[in-house]
């Protein structure tokens, strides 16, 4: 899948990524976006992203150890002690089974390049914008035992950064839209 035309994506590390790009006809900006920083807490790609393989039977007893006989110990390294105490029979993921990466990346970082002027610097926010990926059935939806799709998923975080050109972002939320 054909990420924005003209459009390059960096890989910066565990979690973190560059897209530069002339989102929507603007000068050439550059966002990144840091999805990933056990450091500061922020398991983001653990918690939101299924990658190729991976069930919702997976992320629920990752995410949910104790009603789901899972492994304590690997669930708090892959998603946070945080997400492993909370009620997670209930979450949003994006499939990367339904969209390669470099996609994903490039519909959040133009979304969020499109609503940045109305987010506050270094202030975290439950919702800063909703990104549309486009493809149908790319966010999947769990309650409990059942399962929805979407195209469009709700992401929060920080903005640590911005300077006109080089934005950056710390996503720590997805929620369902």
């Amino acid at each position: 899948m054909e990420i924005g035309k003209g459009a390059r994506l960096k890989h910066r590390g565990e979690g973190t990524w560059t897209v530069s790009s002339a989102f929507s006809g603007s000068g050439s900006v550059k966002v990144t976006l840091v999805l990933l920083d056990e450091s500061s807490g922020n398991l983001f790609y653990n918690k939101h992203v299924r990658r190729r393989g991976e069930d919702a039977d997976f992320i629920r007893k990752l995410r949910n150890p104790g009603k789901n006989d899972g492994d304590y110990g690997y669930a708090i390294s892959e998603v946070g002690l945080k997400a492993v105490t909370a009620n997670l029979n209930k979450f949003t993921v994006i499939s990367l089974e339904r969209i390669d990466l470099s996609h994903m990346l490039f519909k959040m970082a133009e979304a969020l390049h499109a609503a940045s002027s109305k987010i506050p610097l270094k202030v975290y926010q439950n919702h800063l914008t909703e990104v549309d990926f486009v493809v149908g059935g790319s966010v999947v939806l769990v309650d409990g035992q059942k399962e929805s799709l979407s195209s469009s998923i709700g992401i929060g975080g920080t903005k640590t950064a911005d300077d006109g050109v080089n934005m950056t972002f710390e996503i720590s939320h997805g929620v369902s839209v």
